[in-house]
């Protein structure tokens, strides 16, 4: 949040500091768009890549001296692909977190439970996931991230800790919503693509390469090549040494409160 602050007060400032310029010396007219197209350009920067904490400070990797890392699921529970991936998960002894979504969970509350029972942890990505979400006001979104921590915690008895907005967006009325919830903001340093990955091989090679230690990895378990490539993912983790732990335990902080 004070890098967005800063931001802010660096161009007003730069933008008085050229009009008194201006009163003095005749200041070339395309100056004024330069400025203009510099701030959009940063503020965008800050809102696509949650990993600038830009907007709101974002736990988006764990130690970097300790060998292991993170799995994360987006967007489930899918009916048809989030039981395979607890399959997978089961056979391989991995525990994950599951970021749900609200409308989701209607008609999958079993799934919601067997995470639970399969000592998984689950965090808020909003109830209805809209494209639109970062656009709307401060209220809407808290109405709707608190629809789905309500939601969950009628099935599971737990209230949601972690957090991760739609998209990886975030922006201002995002950071207040995080702060007035007190949510703790979950990114990711690792990116699988795996929603629009042309093959399992590729979004294998996405979740191994470069592979660092205290990494969070990004997948979906509704996505086409997920369920296929997440076995050779966590042979790959294991075979280059590293452990994987659920990201409470990696970033040492309490999935809810």
């Amino acid at each position: 949040m004070l890098k967005y602050i800063y931001n802010r007060i660096f161009f007003v400032a730069l933008t008085i500091l050229v009009l008194l310029m201006d009163v003095y010396y005749e200041v070339p007219i395309w100056v004024y768009p330069i400025i203009y197209l510099a701030y959009i350009s940063i503020s965008f920067y800050g809102s696509y890549f949650i990993q600038s904490d830009f907007y709101v400070k974002a736990h988006w990797h764990g130690d970097r001296n300790k060998k292991a890392v993170a799995l994360t699921f987006d967007d489930g529970p899918s009916k048809q692909h989030t039981d395979k991936v607890l399959e997978i998960l089961h056979r391989e002894k991995v525990k994950a977190c599951f970021f749900v979504i609200g409308k989701n969970i209607q008609g999958n509350e079993e799934l919601l439970m067997k995470m639970l029972e399969e000592e998984h942890i689950v965090g808020n990505h909003s109830y209805e996931h809209n494209f639109w979400f970062s656009m709307k006001s401060k209220e809407s979104m808290i109405a709707d991230t608190t629809r789905c921590n309500q939601l969950v915690f009628d099935i599971i008895g737990k209230q949601m800790n972690f957090f991760r907005p739609p998209y990886g967006v975030t922006n201002p009325w995002i950071g207040k919503v995080v702060r007035n919830a007190k949510f703790l903001c979950i990114g990711w340093s690792i990116r699988t693509y795996d929603t629009t990955a042309k093959s399992k091989d590729a979004v294998v090679r996405k979740a191994l390469n470069g592979l660092n230690n205290g990494d969070i990895i990004l997948l979906h378990d509704w996505a086409p090549f997920t369920i296929d490539a997440l076995p050779e993912i966590i042979q790959g983790i294991r075979n280059r040494g590293f452990e994987i732990l659920r990201v409470d335990e990696l970033l040492n902080q309490q999935a809810y409160v």
